[in-house]
């Protein structure tokens, strides 16, 4: 991969500084928890770390729906994600299109059964019409992503309600996605990350196979359960999901996970995937995504990719301190100006 200017990057600091001011002033809680998952803070399916925004609002001292200025909150309005990487929504227009070397995101639909993005190439990205799902350049990436990480988030807006006997044709929906990054001088190299249950056999195409009945209330195969209820313990604990009788366990709460249409309901998160799209001597050029859904009942779900920050073991990253970061590259980059201009 081309090395990049330090010009170029400085002009994407700034607008890395304006991200973490905003976090600092607009966000109550704008770090995700550091991994490992402990089932708390958020559940593991295969490669990637799963946060529920609207656990971390009850245990920022919120009612479980976030809102500007709380904890857990991530603004998922149509107007708010189009300045993002966009993978997909229901709502189509402006919100699909994506800066150059990123292609368009899909269309997920309203009212449509499954969502296969591997059956079809959208626009404006680094490998239009070569059949291959979604992609974008991990040079167009990097500078994007200056000085933040490399985080992905899910609005679940399904309408209609989880209980029982079908709670697949309700409230609750499937969800199965496979990232990898590709060296287009050598494809053998190829990594890819799943997003499927633990211990599962990994799938290329869970769509290809028959889909699991609708009274489904877990993991199933290479399908993660997406549920519209948890259940929370003493201290806003989690304490899993709602049983076949659609019930928490004696001494637990019901709520929801489904933050609405506006607000962001679980961030996804994996650190080595982060590490190479921060990698500027990266082996790899493209990042294609491959994304699944089923039983979706109609609200047009999306999925998008914007700066954020996840806490790193032992060390929570402060807003402030990206700011100061950004502001001595900036002076570098301006020495260096000064010195070729005599």
């Amino acid at each position: 991969m081309k090395a990049r200017t330090l010009g170029s990057v400085a002009r994407k600091i700034v607008a890395v500084s304006s991200f973490a001011m905003t976090l600092g002033s607009a966000m109550a809680w704008p770090v995700l928890p550091a991994a490992p998952c402990t089932g708390n803070n958020c559940l593991q399916y295969t490669d990637f770390s799963v946060y529920s925004l609207a656990l971390i609002n009850l245990q920022g001292g919120g009612s479980g729906s976030p809102s500007s200025g709380q904890a857990g909150y991530v603004d998922a309005s149509d107007g708010q994600i189009a300045n993002y990487v966009v993978i997909g929504t229901g709502s189509g227009g402006a919100t699909l299109t994506n800066t150059s070397g990123v292609d368009d995101g899909y269309v997920t639909g309203q009212g449509a059964v499954t969502v296969n993005t591997m059956a079809t190439d959208t626009a404006g990205g680094p490998a239009t019409g070569d059949g291959n799902s979604w992609q974008a350049s991990i040079s167009a990436l990097y500078t994007q992503f200056l000085n933040s990480n490399f985080v992905a988030f899910f609005g679940f807006t399904e309408p209609g309600t989880s209980d029982p006997p079908t709670p697949l044709n309700g409230a609750d929906l499937l969800i199965w996605a496979k990232v990898s990054v590709i060296d287009l001088q050598g494809l053998s190299v190829t990594k890819s990350f799943y997003l499927q249950p633990n211990g599962s056999t990994l799938s290329n195409d869970p769509l290809g196979s028959p889909l699991p009945p609708d009274t489904t209330l877990g993991d199933s195969g290479p399908w993660v359960y997406v549920h519209s209820k948890m259940c929370v313990g003493p201290g806003n604990t989690f304490a899993g999901f709602p049983d076949a009788t659609g019930n928490c366990p004696t001494g637990t709460s019901i709520k929801d996970t489904n933050t609405g249409n506006n607000a962001a309901s679980f961030a996804v998160y994996n650190s080595e995937l982060d590490a190479i799209i921060h990698d500027q001597t990266t082996q790899f050029d493209i990042l294609q995504i491959d994304w699944q859904m089923a039983y979706l009942d109609g609200a047009g779900e999306s999925a998008w990719i914007q700066p954020w920050l996840v806490a790193q073991p032992n060390k929570t990253p402060e807003p402030g301190t990206v700011m100061l970061l950004a502001l001595a590259l900036l002076g570098l980059w301006g020495s260096q100006r000064t010195r070729k201009s005599f």
